[in-house]
C-alpha cells in the first residue's frame, strides 16, 4: 500500500528518493505497513541489505516470514514506556548486535516517541542519512531542536524548525496540503551529520526535483 491510498504514509516519496540517491545498506527502526514492504521492494534485485528492528513482538511476527538473505529482522528487548531508559534499550541493542554494520540510510519510525530521539542521537554521526517520520512532535515539544514558525492553511499547519546544535544538515519535508492525512501532515525529516553540506544539498536538490511526480 502506498501514500496514494493511505494518507499517513507521507514519508514514502522522500524515503524513496533518499534510497535513489544512496547505494548502501538500510536500517529500518520500527516495522510498518508503510515502510517494510516498500523498502524490500525498492532494494530487491540489488546487493543492498535491509535490516529491520522492532520491539513489539506481536507486530514483528507479522514480518518474520519475510526474512531472507537480503532482509534480517530482529526483536529489540524493550517495553513501550515513553522514557529515555526505554529509548536507550534500542541503542544498546544496536550496539550489541549491529555495531559492525554500516548503514547508508536509517529510517526511524519506532515506538515509543523517545526511542526515535535516542536512535537519532546515535545514528546522526554514523549513518549517511537519517530519516524520521512524524518529526514535528520533536521540535514542538523541544525534544529535538525547536519550532520557529507555523504556516496555517484551512486547519492544516506546517512548521519550520531549527536544529542548530543537533545535526549539521537537515530538511523537513511535507506533502502538498491536499495530501495531508491530518492537520500536521505528518512531516518527514531528512538529515545527515556525515555528508558534507555540498553532498547533502546535492541530494536534497535531487529529491526536490523528483518528488513533484508523486503528486501530479
Amino acid at each position: 500500500m502506498s501514500y496514494l491510498n493511505h494518507p499517513y504514509y507521507t514519508h514514502q516519496p522522500f524515503l524513496t528518493e533518499v534510497l535513489n540517491n544512496t547505494t548502501g545498506d538500510v536500517l529500518e527502526c520500527g516495522c510498518g505497513e508503510g515502510s517494510t514492504m516498500m523498502l524490500r521492494d525498492k532494494l530487491s534485485g540489488t546487493s543492498r541489505k535491509l535490516v529491520s528492528i522492532e520491539s513489539d513482538t506481536a507486530w514483528l511476527s507479522k514480518y518474520l516470514h519475510l526474512q531472507d538473505d537480503g532482509h534480517e529482522l530482529y526483536n529489540v528487548p524493550a517495553d513501550n514506556n515513553d522514557t529515555m531508559e526505554t529509548g536507550m534499550k534500542w541503542v544498546q541493542f544496536v550496539e550489541s548486535t549491529l555495531s559492525e554494520r554500516q548503514f547508508d540510510v536509517v529510517f526511524i519510525d519506532s515506538s515509543p516517541w523517545l526511542s526515535r530521539k535516542c536512535l537519532f542521537d546515535y545514528f546522526k554521526s554514523r549513518a549517511k542519512v537519517v530519516i524520521i517520520h512524524d518529526f514535528d512532535y520533536y521540535p514542538n515539544t523541544g525534544v529535538i531542536g525547536k519550532t520557529t514558525s507555523i504556516e496555517r492553511y484551512q486547519n492544516k499547519e506546517k512548521i519550520t524548525c531549527d536544529l542548530t546544535g543537533e545535526v549539521q544538515n537537515y530538511r523537513l519535508y511535507y506533502p502538498p496540503f491536499k495530501y495531508f492525512a491530518g492537520p500536521t501532515g505528518p512531516p518527514t525529516l531528512v538529515c545527515s551529520g556525515v555528508l558534507s553540506t555540498e553532498e547533502f544539498t546535492a541530494m536534497t536538490g535531487a529529491i526536490d526535483a523528483a518528488t513533484p511526480k508523486y503528486y501530479s
